[in-house]
């Protein structure tokens, strides 16, 4: 546990700096004293655009890759106590993105047995 916490702190302070001062500046560095600021700044460029490389890492390598920062990320979130509630994601469509996103609450799907219909709510 402690060379993930050095690990951490040694990625975030070369890669992370900006990411850091926004927690620090945010008093984000106050909540969830699980865990390092280094810790939340990686979490935090995982959730700002850092979850494009490692998202495009796992496709393409099915799973059986990971980068440094990948596995440093499950190392800070496997601190966090699992979420149950309901979550909210944000998306910036254009109009055939949008089109998309509404022609798929038609769409059935076959689950366990049961046909369910896509939930999608949409908040403006």
């Amino acid at each position: 546990m402690i060379y993930s916490l050095i690990k951490a702190e040694q990625y975030a302070e070369k890669y992370l700096s900006r990411e850091i001062e926004e927690i620090r500046r945010s008093n984000r560095d106050l909540e969830l004293p699980e865990l390092t600021v280094y810790e939340k700044a990686i979490i935090y460029k995982y959730s700002e655009d850092g979850y494009e490389e490692v998202n495009e890492l796992l496709r393409t390598s099915k799973g059986q890759t990971s980068s440094e920062f990948s596995v440093l990320l499950n190392s800070s979130l496997s601190k966090l106590d699992n979420y149950e509630g309901q979550v909210f994601r944000c998306a910036d469509l254009n109009a055939l993105e949008l089109k998309r996103y509404n022609d798929a609450q038609a769409i059935r799907t076959y689950r366990h047995g049961l046909w369910k219909r896509h939930q999608i709510r949409h908040v403006f």
